[in-house]
């Protein structure tokens, strides 16, 4: 698990706001406070949906597989994020797609407990005028083997460092 600072914000917004960095990613919750505080669950009400939109939208299998993607649900999140004031804070919890979960996994430094692994988190966080990136790991079975986590931090590091996103590790 690693705890990043984001150095440029408004560059970070953009790109998570306004383009397609996190598409891709399943949005398990989020709490947005601005002149109230907003609660999103963002599991997926399969019921809503026909059954040809159902195959589309939900997974099985990973964690946050039957959670909406970013890209979905950004456009609820950014009208409640847009204005003239910044948010008081705001807090998000992705799970990582399942075809990248799957190839950082399938990599031979994966270790041994590979198969455990449910779900690779990545937690959104901004409050007092920060915004920090923290990782983690689901599983299904407590394990020492750290391979898997450090796998996730380089990839989300990497993630950022390609995207242009400027950022240092919290100690």
């Amino acid at each position: 698990m690693i705890a990043l600072e984001i150095l440029e914000i408004k560059k970070f917004m953009n790109a998570f706001l306004l383009g397609d960095l996190f598409d891709r990613f399943r949005m398990t919750e989020a709490q947005i406070t601005t002149f109230c505080t907003f609660t999103i669950d963002g599991r997926l009400e399969k019921a809503f949906f026909g059954e040809e939109e159902e195959k589309t939208v939900g997974g099985a299998g990973q964690a946050g597989a039957d959670c909406v993607t970013w890209e979905l649900i950004k456009p609820r999140c950014l009208d409640l994020i847009r204005g003239k004031k910044t948010p008081l804070s705001f807090r998000f919890v992705f799970f990582c797609p399942e075809e990248t979960m799957e190839e950082l996994l399938s990599a031979g430094s994966a270790g041994e407990d590979a198969g455990s692994v449910t779900g690779m988190c990545l937690n959104l966080r901004f409050s007092g005028g920060t915004l920090s990136v923290t990782t983690g790991i689901a599983r299904r079975l407590f394990s020492t083997d750290r391979a898997q986590e450090m796998i996730w931090d380089d990839y989300v590091r990497e993630f950022l460092k390609t995207a242009g996103i400027a950022c240092r590790e919290i100690a």
